[in-house]
């Protein structure tokens, strides 16, 4: 299962990210916080709930955030695999759940269509009005559908 995640690198959401007017406004909310929203405004797509969002990841403690969205796009995460992941994906052959949030901001979902048009034996499930954390904003839907590709 892959979920809420890319095959492709950060240079390959920008096309679908420049003319998005709402991602453009939530990053400017993100700016004028000096990083204190955490990105909550880029991956909870429900701005309701990005303040449970912000205390879930106080709880998980300071040192949380390295993984940042912001990080990725400066290209400072480790390139922790440089083979091509669609023929690695098409080579492991077997079924493969994609479960991405219609209004995901971080890998945006268009990068999932791209991934499974590529990939044969993958099946591509998009949640409406969810962003990047799909399953903190609807954690029912986003398991019911996780039960349901394992029990097939």
């Amino acid at each position: 299962m892959l979920a809420s995640t890319s095959a492709y690198t950060a240079a390959d959401n920008e096309p679908y990210l420049a003319d998005w007017p709402e991602y453009h406004r939530r990053q400017k909310l993100e700016d004028k916080a000096n990083g204190a929203l955490r990105n909550s405004t880029i991956f909870v797509w429900n701005l309701d709930r990005a303040p449970d969002y912000l205390e879930l990841l106080e709880s998980l403690g300071p040192d949380q955030g390295d993984w940042s969205l912001e990080r990725a796009r400066q290209g400072l995460m480790h390139p922790w695999f440089t083979r091509d992941p669609e023929q690695t994906l098409r080579d492991f052959a077997k079924p493969t759940l994609i479960l991405h949030g219609e209004k995901d901001m971080g890998f945006p979902v268009q990068l999932a269509h791209r991934l499974h048009a590529a990939v044969p034996t993958t099946h591509l499930t998009v949640i409406p009005n969810t962003a990047h954390m799909t399953h903190f904003e609807q954690p029912t839907v986003w398991s019911n559908h996780l039960r349901t590709f394992l029990a097939d």
